[in-house]
């Protein structure tokens, strides 16, 4: 991976996790809002699995969020 995939492929799961924290939200409550199964939102926030557009729109709307600001995120 090269260039800003690379960085958004490290960040963004670091981002999405610390932005659920910081709400005090759990995985579980967090992927029945977005509507995916507790084990995928893991793999998401692990960095094993790449949120579709679709999911990650849903994410940062449940996360009161814009994708770009959660982009954006160290």
């Amino acid at each position: 991976m090269r260039g800003s995939f690379a960085r958004i492929a490290r960040s963004l799961p670091r981002a999405i996790r610390a932005r659920r924290i910081s709400l005090g939200l759990t995985q579980e409550e967090l992927s029945n809002d977005i509507g995916v199964t507790p084990r995928h939102y893991q793999k998401i926030e692990a960095g094993r699995s790449n949120p579709t557009l679709r999911t990650l729109c849903a994410i940062a709307d449940a996360l009161k969020i814009s994708v770009s600001e959660l982009l954006a995120l160290p």
